[in-house]
């Protein structure tokens, strides 16, 4: 990643944590993916890496095991 992107990059990410501080939405970042209230049912999780991403039932698998085994 190059210095511009990176600055970018960084610049969205305090964005986006200024924005859910104000506001409880991490949303009102420029460019970033609407990111939807956390629910059980789908679990949308902001994966951030070189850039954010929306991203649904991250750990579906592992949350089903746990369920077969009754422990959550």
């Amino acid at each position: 990643m190059n210095a511009i992107k990176r600055r970018q990059f960084l610049s969205q990410i305090s964005l986006a944590a200024v924005g859910a501080a104000i506001t409880g939405k991490v949303s009102a970042a420029q460019n970033a993916p609407a990111w939807p209230t956390y629910n059980l049912k789908n679990r949308p999780t902001m994966r951030i890496r070189t850039e954010l991403k929306l991203v649904y039932n991250r750990y579906k698998t592992e949350v089903e095991m746990w369920r077969s085994l009754g422990k959550f």
